[in-house]
């Protein structure tokens, strides 16, 4: 069963045991897991406000889950533009030819097994072969053997072929040598039929007005790494792809990235988050709040962040971050983002 969207965009509804994870050579003889019914309780009475337009047009049924059928995607350029994420100590961030700028918030040296936080959904300006993302890193080990679980919305041309807001997932096992997109390779076992990875997720947040975001929870529960977006359990990461992951994260990042292509001589001008300073905070900046970490294996409980280190921006004079006081509606929370080329931005 497939769902058009248009002659670019369509979704297959594929038996849940066909879909590729089940190619990787570590998975031939996995057994899908059903999450940890406890884990469920704290986004049990949470109802989703975004929503991905394939569902307008019908659902898969139960048994199979989405997946976005793609073009033939150069996947060399993915993994080149992706970089080494915000652990990279390359002097400039530039890593393959291509400059990676951060405004991010962290925490690290300790022993994490999941995040949940919310963030609020923008569609900034994105030059070609650039991307642009708000999304939260959990990773373990030495940089050359790193392992990340990534999880958040970017706008990204060279894999999508437009400049739409997209809900998508990440990991790699081994610094970055390779790493896979959503279900364009083998590795995450997707569990629901109604959410379809590296799909347009809406509504977008409006300057100034009304502003809109997803909710998303990564935990650890029976040894695996699960997802969910809104309370919908997607999927999981297996235990056995990873080596460092296997066992607990010690460093969790949330915030925003851009890739800076440096085509023209000029500093490129693709947006980060709203595609305003983080100086104008609520409904103009974007924003991630409520930030939680869950620091014990199999537990539904997550907390306050004990201490957050220093932000990280990597050219400020282009896109900043902001720490705001603690709110009883926001939690801990900080706003991020910048317009890229501007006066105050030249290079």
């Amino acid at each position: 069963m497939s769902i058009w969207q248009s002659e670019d965009d369509v979704i297959d509804c594929i038996d849940v045991y066909q879909q590729p994870a089940f190619d990787h050579p570590l998975l031939k003889d996995h057994k899908i897991e059903m999450v940890h019914p406890q884990m469920l309780e704290s986004n049990a009475s949470r109802t989703p406000v975004f929503y991905q337009k394939w569902r307008k047009r019908g659902e898969c049924p139960e048994g199979t889950v989405p997946i976005k059928r793609l073009d033939e995607v150069d996947k060399e350029l993915i993994m080149k533009m992706k970089g080494g994420g915000p652990f990279n100590n390359v002097s400039s961030n530039s890593v393959n030819g291509f400059a990676h700028e951060y405004s991010t918030a962290k925490v690290e040296d300790g022993t994490y097994y999941g995040t949940k936080f919310s963030v609020t959904l923008w569609n900034p300006h994105v030059e070609p072969r650039e991307l642009s993302l708000g999304q939260t890193w959990l990773a373990a080990g030495p940089y050359e053997d790193l392992n990340t679980i990534e999880v958040g919305w970017q706008v990204n041309y060279a894999i999508f072929s437009d400049w739409q807001t997209r809900f998508f997932i990440f990991w790699t096992s081994n610094g970055y040598k390779n790493g896979c997109y959503n279900l364009i390779c083998p590795g995450f076992v997707q569990v629901s039929s109604k959410v379809a990875l590296g799909d347009v997720i809406a509504p977008i947040s409006k300057y100034g007005s009304q502003n809109y975001d997803i909710q998303i929870s990564v935990y650890k529960a029976k040894g695996n790494w699960w997802l969910e977006l809104g309370g919908e359990t997607v999927g999981y990461w297996p235990a056995q792809i990873f080596t460092h992951l296997s066992t607990s994260a010690n460093k969790v990042v949330w915030g925003g990235e851009i890739v800076n292509s440096r085509n023209n001589g000029n500093h490129t001008s693709t947006q980060m988050g709203s595609g305003h300073f983080a100086s104008e905070m609520y409904s103009k900046a974007a924003m991630f709040y409520n930030l939680l970490l869950n620091t014990r294996e199999d537990s539904p409980t997550f907390q306050r962040p004990g201490y957050v280190s220093p932000f990280v921006v990597s050219n400020g004079n282009c896109y900043s971050l902001l720490r705001a006081q603690y709110k009883e509606i926001f939690g801990d929370h900080f706003f991020y983002g910048g317009p890229g080329y501007s006066g105050s931005c030249p290079t």
